[in-house]
């Protein structure tokens, strides 16, 4: 309906009845009562106010990049919503610290909670500056990828929304609340908040210095690049891991840093890199994975071994010098697919990766391939964010992906889900992707984590805390829905 009226009509109205959301990877479909595209903070306020006269529930959206079911009511592909607020045209930059000298000045970037990643950090970097520890996919709005505590890959520094200094958002009761490190507490809740405290609308980031780094991509057998990952994160400051199902190897892409050098490649050698890299991503390799994995599963395995990893490995060079922005933001189309991505303290990574290659191979023994794009390693630093999954500790994720409509995908994600919950203690899944089994959630955040049962850290309540502030700032549930109250245990 929304597309509808945007076709015929140009720009979308700011109101809606009755309105059709869907998500990116068309998993997800809410029925919103009334939707919304507010310009301003004054409109997000006067929304906020009619609904809690009304008694009405309120969730917001950013760029619908997310799998998991935050938005509607419940778990089902179908839901409803009764208000919904998207801030796709809140995208201004506010305020950016120019670029100094001084080595112990800490820049920042004020930018409006729709801006894309992508925008931001072009901003920035012709600004002399950078972000740190930015997500792989450029498309991601900001309030969207600080709502789920998504991460980075920057293993000597915290998640991306660690990383925020400032929010600007509205309350339960419409009014406006700016809190800064100056109120810990808050701010923990805040980097990673599902959508639960308020409608974010604003938000300050720190930032570092431009740099360049060196891109180092090596092939290696399976075994050893699934090996000591843990300490493979100590010694390079950016890891991944890729592992293409059912062959016997993996690349290994780390990053160096190489401050004062240029890239390597000109101006116009990078452009008709993107170019290419472009052409690869979404009309070389996912048609012909798609094709393979739902006409011909049995064939994916040559597939993968013959094709996708070679593929893949050619996007990346090798110890070429880039901007750390061209690095990091490696993805430039994200074909529709499912995600699950599960966070394990560091030193199980390996464990883990072991776990979840045998389960792959399991079900290939049986002629079954519902794995079918890829297999990917990540490790950061510990967060102090209270819902983020790296709460407390360095940590691996794990993550696995397989085309839309990839057959058994689902039941095969749901086996491997239990057992990471069975098998490694504090496993937590990223709220953002793929997970089902909501009941075991609160206890991955307020148990002890390996890490706590060994004595190298204290124990703590993430959730419970979280809660608390939960209930401070909405206690009537303004932002809460049946689903997201089954996740946190309120009844």
């Amino acid at each position: 309906m929304i597309g509808w009226f945007q076709s015929i009509f140009g720009k979308r109205p700011l109101q809606v009845e009755r309105a059709r959301w869907r998500n990116w990877a068309g998993n997800r479909r809410v029925r919103a009562d009334v939707y919304f595209e507010p310009r301003t903070k004054g409109e997000i306020q006067d929304i906020v106010r009619r609904a809690k006269a009304d008694g009405k529930r309120v969730r917001v959206v950013g760029n619908s990049y997310s799998w998991s079911p935050l938005i509607g009511d419940t778990d089902q592909e179908q839901s409803s919503a009764e208000v919904l607020i998207c801030l796709k045209r809140m995208v201004d930059l506010v305020r950016i610290t120019p670029h100094r000298a001084d080595p112990d000045f800490v820049p920042t970037v004020v930018a409006e909670a729709g801006m894309d990643l992508g925008t931001l950090t072009d901003v920035v970097e012709a600004a002399g500056l950078a972000l740190v520890s930015p997500t792989v996919i450029p498309f991601l709005s900001l309030g969207g990828l600080i709502g789920v505590g998504a991460h980075g890959s920057d293993t000597q520094a915290p998640p991306f929304p660690d990383h925020v200094v400032r929010f600007w958002f509205v309350d339960a009761d419409g009014n406006e609340r700016v809190v800064g490190e100056d109120e810990p507490r808050l701010m923990r809740a805040l980097r990673a908040n599902l959508g639960c405290l308020g409608v974010i609308f604003q938000v300050e980031i720190r930032c570092v210095h431009d740099f360049t780094v060196r891109v180092i991509n090596e092939t290696q057998p399976r075994l050893q690049a699934f090996d000591s990952l843990e300490q493979k994160g100590h010694d390079h400051p950016h890891m991944s891991v890729f592992w293409f199902p059912y062959t016997e190897k993996a690349l290994v892409r780390t990053y160096e840093y190489t401050p004062g050098r240029a890239p390597t490649r000109t101006l116009a050698q990078r452009f008709v890199k993107r170019a290419a890299k472009l052409v690869l991503q979404k009309w070389l390799g996912p048609p012909g994975l798609v094709i393979v994995t739902r006409l011909l599963p049995k064939m994916t395995p040559f597939f993968m071994e013959h094709f996708a990893f070679n593929l893949f490995k050619i996007q990346g060079g090798n110890r070429q010098i880039e901007r750390s922005a061209e690095a990091f933001h490696y993805v430039l189309n994200y074909p529709q697919l499912h995600d699950m991505s599960f966070a394990v303290d560091a030193h199980l990574a390996d464990d883990a990766w072991r776990y979840f290659v045998r389960k792959a191979n399991e079900y290939a023994a049986r002629n079954q391939f519902p794995l079918s794009m890829l297999a990917h390693s990540r490790q950061v630093a510990a967060s102090d964010s209270y819902l983020s999954p790296a709460v407390g500790r360095q940590t691996a994720y794990v993550e696995i992906l397989a085309y839309r409509g990839t057959p058994g995908w689902e039941a095969f994600f749901q086996d491997v889900e239990q057992g990471f919950y069975d098998a490694f203690p504090g496993a937590r899944p990223h709220w953002g992707k793929h997970f089902w089994d909501v009941d075991r959630i609160r206890q991955t955040y307020d148990r002890p984590t390996q890490a706590m049962v060994d004595g190298a850290e204290a124990p703590a309540n993430h959730m419970s805390t979280f809660l608390e502030v939960r209930q401070e700032l909405d206690p009537e549930g303004r932002f809460l829905t049946p689903w997201l109250r089954r996740v946190f245990g309120i009844s």
